[in-house]
């Protein structure tokens, strides 16, 4: 499995941990757990592709943080953020 950590900060916020190359979700969750305890982790998985094309061969791990903002663009919607 390889794992492509992209510390650059892209406008919005930190990039996903991309995965390639996993056997099952739980290598992914072991990996995590192991080098970033501490963290919440989501990942938003695309079910509307077509049944016919291939599975992704990557998988994107978003901060907990970080997936709100992926959803408010995807589902075109504004996020208000209450208090601090």
């Amino acid at each position: 499995m390889k794992v492509i950590v992209d510390y650059e900060e892209k406008r919005t916020g930190r990039y996903p941990l991309v995965f390639k190359g996993y056997k099952n979700l739980s290598e992914v969750y072991d990996y995590l757990w192991q080098n970033y305890q501490g963290y919440h982790f989501c990942i938003l998985m695309d079910t509307t592709k077509d049944e016919y094309e291939p599975f992704p061969k990557e998988l994107y791990v978003y901060y907990s943080d970080e997936a709100l903002d992926e959803i408010a663009v995807y589902s075109n919607c504004e996020v208000r953020k209450i208090g601090g």
